[in-house]
């Protein structure tokens, strides 16, 4: 008899554990449900008073939203119209998402401290650039807002441009998220794709003193840049926006590209600068679809956006230390050459990377362009020859024959003669003195 007591006060002990834990989970339950269901309520309402703040302007409508429990906030199918007379384009988007830290943060838990992570995502934005951008603007779905020059008529790509060339419709997707780093780094990052035709990476460190104190919501300390890095994947754009825009005028893609890149030197001239040549020679590549363009800044010491806004371009370039490298070329130093005041000033090109050419005088020797066509006249000559796989050749003109251009040039070892074929010389160049 002591013994079936014993088994009925353990069995009791084990019902009475048992009915507790479902207990406890039941009301875990119904407490993460109710808290869904209340952020659900909060977002609605934050939603809500939103579409009141641009109804002088338009009618934002959303189909239907919700707050996920990893702490999502979601919203569907958005449309924003204008109302008559205001000067703004319809947009509508197929879906929005904030990630935050978390359910108990969309409840208003820990908003004390900035939050470690968040992201944002913006799926499928509809817009016409033709009514968003005004009318000396251009698209820039390459990540490049010189993509439509020499295009015939075109100046700027929209839905039926990018239909003709085989895109989906002008509809961009926007992936974006920071971190915080400690002790002080911010990390962002962003990732734009337009039109499934090209993609825009960018990544950003910022350099903050004390990030630890601003996560404690102190006043945040000035923020400086560490590094950047900048993305560009377009290839498949290009090559099919060549093709397109060769067709508006009637010519060779060939012929654009050359077209285009004179458009793009004399926009730049306008600006009181030149490329530098091997800047020039990765846009050619990127502009012929050839591979993605990576540009690379790191400051020597974090710069500030106020520094960053005082510095003209050459200073700019000269203080981010960019580098660039277009498909798996050598990253270059990223250089611009300013102008000289006067017109007929003849620029002698030094050779050196970032090195601003002089004014030439009697005596300067500057290299002088020339058709690849002609390279036979200027044997004995000293040339320097660019071939479109990233190679540059200096050295002396031996001989032009048999489609073969060949150059007695110094290499580490002594001199030797290289043979280039004509039809893979890129860009062509005599030394002349003035």
């Amino acid at each position: 008899m002591a013994k079936s007591a014993k088994y009925r006060r353990k069995r009791g002990l084990l019902g009475a554990v048992f009915f507790w834990l479902r207990n406890a989970l039941i009301v875990a339950a119904v407490a993460v449900i109710g808290a869904k269901f209340y952020a659900d309520y909060r977002l609605n309402r934050s939603l809500e008073q939103l579409a009141g703040m641009v109804a002088p302007v338009g009618t934002l409508t959303i189909a239907d939203n919700g707050a996920g429990f990893d702490g999502t906030l979601s919203a569907d199918n958005i449309s924003f119209i204008p109302d008559p007379g205001v000067d703004l384009p319809p947009v509508t988007m197929r879906r929005a998402e904030l990630q935050t830290p978390g359910l108990l943060w969309v409840l208003g838990l820990g908003r004390n401290e900035l939050p470690g992570s968040m992201g944002l995502n913006l799926g499928g934005m509809r817009v016409e650039l033709g009514d968003l951008l005004g009318q000396e603007q251009r698209s820039s779905i390459s990540g490049l807002t010189t993509e439509t020059l020499a295009c015939g008529d075109v100046t700027r790509f929209e839905t039926i441009d990018l239909n003709n060339m085989g895109f989906d419709d002008m509809e961009s997707t926007v992936e974006a998220r920071y971190r915080l780093l400690p002790p002080d780094v911010i990390d962002v990052q962003m990732v734009i794709q337009n039109a499934n035709a090209a993609e825009i990476h960018m990544e950003l460190k910022l350099a903050v003193e004390n990030l630890n104190e601003v996560r404690r919501s102190q006043a945040p300390p000035q923020a400086g840049l560490k590094s950047l890095g900048l993305t560009l994947q377009a290839s498949e754009f290009n090559r099919r926006r060549n093709s397109y825009c060769a067709a508006q005028s009637d010519i060779s893609t060939d012929e654009f590209l050359d077209n285009h890149m004179a458009a793009v030197i004399d926009e730049t001239a306008g600006m009181g600068f030149q490329l530098s040549d091997e800047l020039t020679y990765q846009y050619r590549r990127f502009a012929a679809g050839e591979g993605v363009w990576t540009f690379l800044s790191r400051p020597d010491l974090p710069l500030t956006m106020e520094e960053i806004a005082a510095l003209g371009p050459e200073k700019l370039l000269e203080g981010l230390n960019v580098n660039s490298a277009v498909a798996s070329g050598v990253p270059q130093r990223v250089t611009i050459i300013p102008l000289a005041p006067a017109a007929d000033a003849v620029m002698a090109d030094t050779g050196v990377p970032g090195a601003t050419a002089a004014p030439s005088g009697s005596a300067a020797r500057a290299w002088t362009l020339v058709e690849t066509g002609s390279l036979a006249s200027y044997t004995g000559r000293n040339v320097r020859l660019n071939s479109k796989f990233g190679k540059e050749y200096t050295g002396v003109l031996v001989s032009v024959s048999d489609g073969k251009a060949v150059i007695d040039t110094l290499l580490p070892g002594g001199s030797a003669q290289i043979p280039i074929p004509i039809d893979q010389i890129f860009r062509a160049r005599v030394l002349t003195r003035g």
